[in-house]
């Protein structure tokens, strides 16, 4: 048996992740699985999946190592943490494949590698509920935004610049002859505030999810909510999305996290340059290899917070982007 837990704090593409590396890693090893906290899952009106196994076990609001029947051992997935910036920059952990029976896992695994090593079809794990007056955003000359906003806007160096979007921007309409652009968000009055003459399409998860499952372009945001809707959508899109991830504005060569490198994904850097996946996973681990001094190696779920509050409080809100 492998077991995990989604979150109430967890995003949609968090827990999806979580549910999804459960049944790969279960797939792999032949063993049984179950899904707990179930009733925190934030799709549950248009996702519908087997959760697996029917067994008690006690609620839980963040990762514990604390057992319970029948689980036996406890896996925490490895975390990286940059030592200056204090953000996330872990790696595929490949441990997660060498699991004992009854084990109790914990982590983001956001990482195609897992996705890679295991033979299986998505569309076996996850059944989806369609909006067929969407399917109009398949045209060519169509490109949706995916903004985010919420509590990303709070610090700096995680909210994507304006300058990111209109470098891809630029892109699509020289290189893939755009000419319309949309917007999906879960923040419109920022959208709006970032591009007021964009349209904004209909502000609601279901109808967000079924746009990016079936856009052909799509320049992405820093958020794990995307890659679910790409992985289901037929349409081969062309994807853009900010190199270095979650630190996008402000890293020297790290990624934040180097698992959200995905194969199909264009990746824009700060100067307006496109890289694929393959350059950006060669670059980021010899960036890695290069300087080892300036991370820290750890076996817990969530990144770590810096140890001054003020100070983050102030470099989250003053960055000079470029």
């Amino acid at each position: 048996m492998i077991g995990t837990y989604l979150y109430a704090g967890q995003g949609l593409g968090n827990q999806l992740w979580s549910y999804y590396a459960l049944r790969l890693i279960a797939k792999k090893l032949s063993l049984p699985f179950a899904l707990f906290g179930t009733e925190y899952f934030k799709g549950s009106s248009f996702i519908s999946f087997d959760p697996g196994a029917a067994i008690i076990a006690p609620k839980r609001l963040g990762p514990n190592s604390t057992l319970f029947d029948p689980f036996q051992n406890y896996f925490s997935e490895q975390q990286i943490v940059h030592v200056g910036e204090y953000c996330d920059v872990r790696p595929y952990d490949s441990r997660c494949l060498s699991l004992l029976p009854n084990t109790l896992i914990d982590g983001y695994f956001q990482s195609e590698k897992l996705v890679r090593v295991v033979d299986h079809n998505i569309f076996d794990f996850f059944s989806i509920r369609d909006i067929n007056e969407l399917s109009f955003l398949s045209d060519d000359k169509i490109c949706v935004l995916n903004i985010r906003g919420g509590e990303y806007k709070k610090n700096k160096r995680l909210t994507l610049h304006k300058k990111y979007w209109e470098n891809a921007m630029s892109y699509m309409q020289g290189n893939r002859g755009v000419d319309q652009f949309l917007i999906v968000t879960d923040d419109p009055e920022y959208a709006h505030k970032l591009f007021p003459k964009i349209e904004i399409l209909e502000q609601d998860m279901h109808h967000d999810f079924i746009a990016l499952s079936k856009v052909k372009n799509i320049i992405l945001s820093n958020s794990s909510f995307a890659y679910f809707p790409l992985r289901f959508n037929k349409q081969s899109p062309h994807i853009i999305a900010p190199k270095y991830w979650a630190r996008h504005n402000v890293s020297d060569g790290y990624w934040a996290c180097r698992s959200n490198i995905y194969k199909d994904y264009l990746y824009l850097d700060r100067a307006g340059q496109i890289m694929d996946s393959d350059a950006c996973e060669h670059e980021a681990d010899k960036f890695i290899q290069q300087n080892k001094n300036a991370f820290s190696y750890k076996y817990h779920t969530y990144a770590a917070k810096h140890p001054n509050r003020m100070k983050s409080f102030l470099r989250n809100r003053f960055i000079r982007y470029g």
